[in-house]
C-alpha cells in the first residue's frame, strides 16, 4: 500500500458520495397533496299540487321529509318556497305553499330562514310548488381524473400527480357538511349554569369535580384473581 497512488481512490470516494447524494434527492416543495374541491349547488324539489283539494299531493310529503332532513344537515342560507303565478292552479298552489311552510317549520327549520315568493308559470295548467336551498358538496380534484403515468420512469425524481388522490376522494365522500372545509363552525354557547356552579364551589373551597357514583369507579373488581 506504500507505493499505491491515493488519487484514484480519492476520486472513487468522491464519485460514490455524489451518487449517494443523487439517490437521496429530496423532492422540492412545489406541490402539495391533492385536496377536495368544494362547490356550491342548488337543491330544487318540485311539489305537485292537488288542484281539487287545494293543497299538496300525497307524494309531496315524502319529498318534503327528505328535503327537510337534507337542509338541516347541509343546507345553507334560506329555504325558499316558490309558488306559481299566472297558472290555472295558482289558488291551490298558494294553499299548498302554506302547507309546505308549516311542514318545514314543524320539522325544525327556523321560520326566519323560510322565504316565500312567486314565479311566473306562464299559463301552465298544473304548475308545481318549488322548494330550493343551497348546499355545499365536496369532490376529488380534476387532476385525480387523469390516468397513471409510468411509475418506473422518474427523470426528475418528483412525486406522481395522482399521489394522494385516494385521500382527497375518501375525505370528500366521508365529510358530513362540505362547508366545514371552507371555514370552521361557530363554537356552541358555554354552559352558564355549570360555570356558575363551579365558581360557587371554588369560592366556598369545595371540590369543583363532578360527583361520581359507585358504578363509575375504575377500581378492579375484587372477584379478579380469585381461585
Amino acid at each position: 500500500m506504500k507505493g499505491m497512488d491515493m488519487k484514484p481512490l480519492a476520486l472513487i470516494a468522491v464519485f460514490a458520495a455524489a451518487l449517494g447524494a443523487a439517490g437521496c434527492y429530496t423532492m422540492p416543495p412545489d406541490r402539495g397533496l391533492p385536496q377536495p374541491v368544494v362547490r356550491a349547488e342548488t337543491v330544487r324539489v318540485n311539489l305537485e299540487v292537488d288542484a281539487q283539494n287545494g293543497g299538496l299531493r300525497g307524494d309531496a310529503w315524502w319529498l318534503m321529509e327528505q328535503a327537510a332532513a337534507e337542509y338541516r344537515s347541509r343546507g345553507r342560507g334560506p329555504l325558499v318556497i316558490s309558488f306559481p303565478r299566472d297558472a290555472a292552479n295558482s289558488g291551490a298552489a298558494l294553499s299548498a305553499a302554506g302547507e309546505a311552510r308549516a311542514f318545514f317549520h314543524g320539522r325544525g327549520v327556523d321560520s326566519r330562514m323560510i322565504a316565500e315568493g312567486a314565479y311566473d308559470a306562464r299559463g301552465m295548467a298544473t304548475a308545481p310548488v318549488m322548494v330550493s336551498f343551497m348546499r355545499y358538496v365536496a369532490e376529488a380534484p380534476e387532476e385525480c381524473d387523469a390516468g397513471w403515468t409510468n411509475l418506473a420512469f422518474e427523470a426528475d425524481n418528483r412525486a406522481q400527480p395522482r399521489f394522494g388522490c385516494f385521500m382527497a376522494a375518501n375525505l370528500a365522500a366521508q365529510i358530513g357538511d362540505a362547508y366545514d372545509l371552507v371555514e370552521p363552525r361557530d363554537s356552541d354557547a358555554p354552559d352558564s349554569a355549570r360555570r356558575a356552579t363551579v365558581l360557587e364551589r371554588y369560592r366556598a373551597g369545595e371540590s369543583t369535580a363532578s360527583q361520581r357514583s359507585e358504578h363509575e369507579s375504575g377500581a378492579v373488581s375484587s372477584a379478579v384473581g380469585r381461585q
